[in-house]
């Protein structure tokens, strides 16, 4: 088993915090990528998941918040 990202509800509340710190500075680009949760989960592959939850950890070091995306614990993914 390989972790794919987190569950939707968990990363859901990383991408409000994520949102939040953008509002809060200056970033580039000014937000996170939009993780695949609802709709996007359903109709994206494991793979497709992957890559977002790896753009969003490279946005949120970009950016200086990955302390944010390190707060899942082992209960929290998604794993395939």
């Amino acid at each position: 088993m390989r972790r794919i990202c987190p569950l939707p509800q968990n990363w859901a509340k990383i991408h409000s915090a994520l949102l939040e710190h953008a509002a809060n500075n200056t970033c580039d680009p000014l937000e996170p990528p939009k993780p695949l949760i609802l709709a996007g989960w359903n109709f994206s592959e494991d793979d497709d998941k992957s890559r977002r939850w790896a753009e969003m950890v490279q946005w949120a070091k970009k950016n200086e918040c990955e302390v944010i995306v390190n707060q899942l614990g082992d209960c929290d993914w998604y794993e395939a």
